[in-house]
């Protein structure tokens, strides 16, 4: 029937317009195949019909062809932009050690991505896919340049949320400061080709700016250092974060930094992985909030550390009458402090002795005064 099929010279009929009917390759892997009619490969028409079957159908493919304004161009996914998803991160690279992008682990379920998106941009489109590796949810943003002596307008930028489990995702920030299909294209290709990696032993990956605890406003930050899942046989072997720490309170629009380090007089700190909650209270009821962290110090052993936010948002350390305060081992970071007849109590096994003792701390109006120790049977 007519528009539908024509014979050839040597008698054969094909069903498709001559010339109409195109199989896209790349090298040797197969893409798929399109018809588009009255439209020569040079023409803005046949170049916008492969940009939507790219973004359709070709998408899933390992290899991809980029369209970038009238000429294509191949962008071989296998040797450009694979890369390799750590447990934890922040920028990540392509084997040829360009930065690609941003990075994050977010350890938490029921993780909303629209809680991360940038404030100063607005959403134009939400997708969602499956990859090999878990599913994606993908938003794609439309940011401002501002304006400057070489730049203005407008500039598409992408968030995509991994969900590897349901405690376990990462979140990944993608742009090229530019408005075209072929970007968008590239980041999906990633998403698409990304594969995790366990750590060795031992092995170490650097990190900056990683949030390890959050509550309130308040977030304990990894501002540089290293994760590293510790085999080595000790007390303190598995996933840790090591480095230098931060304490972020948000002011209104502004975040009060404080470093934790100087505080410990310790040169490296380390906090079990993965994110763990902070347990906010006013101990000794002045109308600050408090917060505890703790550090390995031996055996059964912590040393626990309270720590006071000022209004201005800065932190200071809790001030007691002793160095620090003896607690039993925690793994999730917390302290294990309770309070009885306002004062706090302390709980720790000391291992020469083989005795546990319960240590009772009060609020003298200035410091924290250690008032009394109890052996416990």
């Amino acid at each position: 029937y007519a528009g539908a099929m024509h014979m050839m010279k040597d008698g054969w009929i094909v069903p498709t317009y001559p010339n109409s009917h195109y199989l896209i390759f790349r090298e040797d892997s197969y893409l798929g195949h399109f018809f588009i009619n009255d439209a020569t490969p040079e023409s803005p028409v046949f170049k916008e019909d492969l940009k939507q079957f790219l973004v359709n159908d070709a998408i899933k493919q390992v290899r991809l062809d980029f369209i970038d304004d009238d000429q294509l161009h191949s962008f071989d996914m296998n040797t450009n932009i694979a890369f390799e998803l750590y447990p934890y991160g922040d920028d990540f690279y392509s084997i040829s050690g360009v930065c690609e992008g941003f990075i994050s682990g977010i350890f938490k379920s029921n993780f909303d991505i629209h809680t991360q998106l940038p404030n100063h941009a607005s959403i134009i489109l939400e997708e969602s896919f499956e990859t090999d590796l878990g599913s994606v949810e993908l938003i794609t943003l439309d940011a401002d340049l501002g304006t400057g002596e070489n730049y203005s307008g407008t500039y598409k930028t992408y968030y995509a949320y991994l969900k590897v489990t349901d405690q376990e995702g990462y979140l990944l920030n993608y742009t090229m400061y530019d408005e075209l299909l072929s970007t968008k294209l590239e980041f999906i290709a990633m998403l698409k080709s990304i594969r995790k990696r366990e750590l060795e032993p031992c092995e170490k990956v650097a990190l900056k700016n990683i949030v390890v605890s959050s509550n309130e406003g308040i977030d304990i930050v990894l501002k540089e250092g290293y994760f590293t899942n510790d085999e080595e046989f000790w007390n303190a072997t598995g996933p840790k974060w090591v480095g230098q720490f931060e304490a972020h309170v948000k002011k209104g629009e502004e975040v009060i930094i404080t470093p934790l380090n100087p505080l410990w007089f310790m040169e490296d700190l380390f906090f079990y992985a993965p994110e763990f909650k902070l347990d906010l209270n006013d101990y000794n009821k002045d109308g600050l909030l408090d917060f505890a962290l703790s550090q390995y110090a031996a055996v059964n052993i912590d040393f626990y550390m309270l720590f006071t936010i000022l209004e201005d948002g800065t932190v200071i350390r809790t001030p007691f009458d002793v160095d620090d305060i003896l607690g039993r081992t925690t793994r999730d970071n917390n302290p294990h402090l309770t309070v009885e007849n306002n004062q706090i109590v302390s709980t720790w096994y000391d291992n020469t002795a083989v005795l546990y003792y319960k240590d009772y701390y009060e609020w003298d109006g200035e410091k924290y005064l250690h008032i009394k120790r109890e052996e416990l049977e």
